[in-house]
């Protein structure tokens, strides 16, 4: 897969998350999913592979998620080296976007708050 030691090291983070991969092993994933939610799927099948895998010796290429971010991302379209920082937080944000259920945003409501001093605050 060329030059992706920085995909390798993202992945090894999130595959080494109890939390995200109990989530996506769930039936809850497929319930919450929303449209293709090509990278939470890509994800959740390596996740799958490497949750189940019981030999040492196997090994899977990330390359459908690389292709569904790569998408998304053109500078992970090509095999040049990458920042993994960058590719986490757009992973994850991707992902993010892919399974958040709010399809319209609340109108902005600016809050008020009372004028009060601190000793008014503090008792």
């Amino acid at each position: 897969m060329g030059n992706t030691c920085y995909l390798n090291s993202a992945l090894q983070c999130l595959l080494h998350t109890p939390p995200l991969i109990k989530y996506f092993m769930s039936s809850k994933f497929d319930e919450e999913r929303m449209g293709s939610a090509g990278c939470a799927i890509a994800l959740k099948d390596l996740i799958k592979i490497f949750a189940t895998n019981t030999s040492s010796y196997e090994y899977k290429s990330p390359t459908d998620l690389r292709n569904e971010i790569g998408q998304l991302y053109s500078q992970f379209t090509t095999y040049e080296q990458q920042d993994s920082f960058e590719f986490l937080m757009l992973l994850v944000d991707t992902i993010n976007n892919e399974m958040n259920r709010v399809r319209h945003k609340p109108p902005y409501t600016k809050l008020t708050q009372e004028k009060k001093s601190y000793s008014e605050l503090v008792r």
